[in-house]
């Protein structure tokens, strides 16, 4: 029987990893370092989509694109489940774009689905049904709408909330890996979202309205949603590659920060 995977954000594992050997890392991929301005409208992938494969095959991407609709389903989930965590499925496509170098790489996370069966805590998320979990993954898999399933997204809350990978949360990202393992499929990495997420109450009346700031890699937002109560949000995305270990089972590999971008963001 499998054990009951838990994701939890406490043991703040960042890109070093703790028990891994440290220093310097030299990344598999080189990470640009874009404005989000950078990037025009994400439509443009619609008619290379079915060139580049299924987003498990290959190397990752170098550039994650965050669309409206995925940013919506994230920042909803976490607000409604708050202080609890939330997690799901991050679906969306993968392309690539000419630009004055040659041709970038770029993934488009394009829908996030909260799973709705979870056991929801304060510092973690668990499998509340595995059956429903089952039937939602072989869903969101199986389900072709023109989208892939690239990985998943979760939650850490309050003050203690990073926006980093745990040890728990690397752990249940091998989990998934080989499930699609032994489903026959063959991946080669997962993308994690982790969407830190803080409550503010404000002394003074603030606009019921949202802004949107962006950081070296992570992206960040603040949403009022009433006049004194909002709450603050930062986005980091990692791609958790499969390594070889000599066995039949997938081991995870040292997860590597990717750079986030919502280019939509900077024309509202």
């Amino acid at each position: 029987m499998e054990s009951r995977p838990t994701r939890t954000g406490r043991a703040g594992w960042t890109t070093s990893l703790g028990g891994r050997p440290s220093g310097e890392f030299e990344p598999r991929f080189q990470v640009g370092v874009y404005e989000a301005s950078d990037f025009g409208d994400v439509t443009f992938l619609y008619a290379q989509l079915r060139a580049f494969g299924p987003p498990l095959a290959g190397v990752p991407m170098d550039t994650l694109i965050i669309d409206r609709t995925c940013f919506l389903g994230m920042a909803t989930s976490a607000i409604e489940a708050y202080n609890r965590e939330t997690n799901g499925f991050l679906l969306g496509s993968r392309g690539s774009r000419k630009v004055r170098q040659g041709r970038r790489d770029v993934t488009v996370a394009r829908a996030a689905y909260p799973i709705q069966t979870e056991e929801r805590k304060p510092n973690y998320v668990a499998h509340g049904n595995s059956m429903a979990f089952d039937r939602a993954r072989s869903t969101v898999s199986n389900l072709y709408v023109g989208l892939e399933l690239l990985g998943g997204f979760h939650s850490h809350t309050g003050r203690d909330g990073a926006p980093s990978l745990s040890h728990s949360d690397v752990d249940y990202i091998e989990g998934e890996l080989n499930h699609l393992h032994r489903q026959g499929e063959d991946p080669r990495s997962w993308l994690e979202l982790v969407v830190a997420i803080r409550q503010r109450t404000y002394a003074q009346p603030h606009d019921v309205a949202w802004s949107f700031r962006r950081h070296r890699r992570k992206l960040g937002a603040t949403i009022a949603i009433r006049p004194q109560l909002g709450y603050d949000i930062t986005l980091a995305g990692y791609w958790v590659p499969v390594e070889p270990n000599g066995g039949s089972t997938l081991h995870a590999g040292r997860p590597e920060e990717v750079k986030l971008a919502m280019p939509w963001a900077d024309r509202l």
